[in-house]
């Protein structure tokens, strides 16, 4: 009898362990199935609402601002000009402020050097050719030459 208790005693820890790792990975295949379902570009899915499809009107607006992209692309082509910069090796954040004064891209180099320093990247200015649009922004400018 003690031998009978025993193995029943055993054996019921076998199943409870092996109910416990079918209910996790029947929770974990629950889960997975959910994210994967949610795969909307490969789903022929669409939403009619009234006469038009959703879709139809998405696909009608990304179209529409892609041409719209396109546009002021050209025209900011068209109307940039772009400045090549020469940034010699080991040349310090004031002397880059001047070459950038100097190529008319920024009005000040004491406005370049602190807004170098309140971004925190007076060493990571690097040396090198540039290419930088007339009219750009000192955060944009600071960005190209810190790539």
């Amino acid at each position: 009898m003690d031998k009978i208790k025993d193995i029943l005693y055993d054996g019921t820890e076998y199943i409870l362990m092996i109910a416990i790792i079918a209910v996790v990975v029947l929770v974990i295949n629950w889960r997975l199935e959910g994210l994967f379902a949610m795969d909307i570009e490969s789903s022929n899915v669409q939403v009619e609402v009234g006469n038009e499809s959703v879709v139809n009107e998405f696909s009608d607006y990304v179209d529409d601002k892609e041409e719209v992209e396109e546009k002021e692309e050209n025209e900011n082509s068209e109307e940039a000009e772009i400045v090549n910069i020469e940034i010699p090796s080991g040349t310090l954040p004031g002397e880059i402020g001047n070459i950038l004064a100097s190529n008319y891209l920024i009005d000040s180099k004491d406005e370049f050097i602190n807004k170098v320093i309140e971004m925190g990247v007076e060493t990571k200015l690097k040396s090198g050719s540039f290419k930088i649009v007339k009219g750009s922004s000192l955060e944009e400018i600071i960005n190209t030459l810190t790539k």
